[in-house]
């Protein structure tokens, strides 16, 4: 099974090939050392020389995209990023119009998954200059990603995909101890399935999709509508989740790290999560939501 995985910082259009570009950029911390937690479950890096051109035609190969990760550095976690993320997730997210064409710099895909990753830090601010002491407080990284007003829950509310999934690599807020990943799966089976049902509703004529064989049975109607409330519950609650996986994980030594080094330089923290090369034997703790129970 191949996973197609795309760094945000390095994601631009061009024409009709989506561009792997080098970014030369500094992060947000301004630390741009090398994260060997950005290549775990086995994903296929950019393996191209720092200045190649690497494009991917999407245009072409929408039809072979069925798992997608989009993938944040630890250290990017500015406005900009989010930025740059929901802008990622949005080329995934357009669904045909008329003729089968999509609006432009978007394409349609049938996702299976569609997975966010992120490495969520304690103890600092949006700006990276200050340390957080009040662990109920939102001072965890990327938190902001999946807020109410953010860009990034727009996209995802578009896309298209039977499941979608945000994992956080907790390393660098329990020190390298189980979990190595928290999961979010939220199943979006019934808002694909009802945004189909809208397009057959309103092009099932004339334009190549079929009408809802469905559209009359008011038991499988209702069951769409429950299913549409789950998701939408799960999407609104999703910062929450988030937060609450992140003060699930955090350790106290780090916690107290943070309150003994106020003053101190981001640098000086002295600690790294230990470098490990093989990512198989990463454990994983997965939170399910807008599931039916009954499943």
């Amino acid at each position: 099974m191949t996973r197609h995985v795309f760094n945000v910082e390095e994601l631009s259009l061009d024409d009709d090939g989506f561009r792997l570009a080098a970014d030369d950029s500094s992060s947000d911390t301004g630390n741009d050392e090398f994260d060997p937690g950005n290549d775990y479950d086995n994903a296929d890096g950019d393996n191209c020389p720092r200045g190649r051109d690497n494009r991917i035609n999407i245009e072409k190969f929408r039809s072979y995209f069925r798992h997608l990760i989009v993938e944040a550095e630890r250290n990017r976690y500015s406005g900009d990023t989010r930025a740059h993320m929901a802008d990622a997730i949005k080329i995934f997210t357009a669904q045909p119009g008329r003729g089968g064409k999509t609006r432009a710099g978007a394409a349609k895909t049938s996702l299976q998954t569609f997975t966010i990753r992120i490495a969520p830090q304690y103890g600092l601010n949006l700006t990276g200059l200050v340390r957080a002491v009040d662990q109920n407080s939102h001072q965890f990284t990327f938190v902001n990603f999946f807020s109410h007003e953010s860009p990034v829950l727009d996209a995802i509310k578009s896309l298209s995909c039977q499941c979608i999934k945000v994992d956080l690599l907790t390393s660098y807020l329990n020190g390298g101890q189980h979990p190595s990943i928290s999961r979010l799966t939220i199943d979006m089976r019934s808002l694909r399935f009802s945004q189909l049902a809208a397009r057959q509703k309103t092009s099932g004529d004339g334009h190549g999709i079929r009408q809802d064989l469905w559209r009359n049975d008011r038991q499988i109607l209702s069951q769409r509508v429950e299913g549409v409330k789950r998701i939408t519950a799960a999407l609104l609650n999703l910062e929450k989740h988030v937060l609450d996986a992140c003060k699930r994980h955090i350790d106290n030594d780090i916690i107290q790290r943070c309150r003994d080094e106020l003053d101190d330089d981001l640098e000086s923290m002295g600690w790294e999560p230990q470098d490990d090369d093989s990512f198989g034997d990463d454990t994983f703790e997965e939170t399910r939501l807008g599931f039916d129970n009954a499943e």
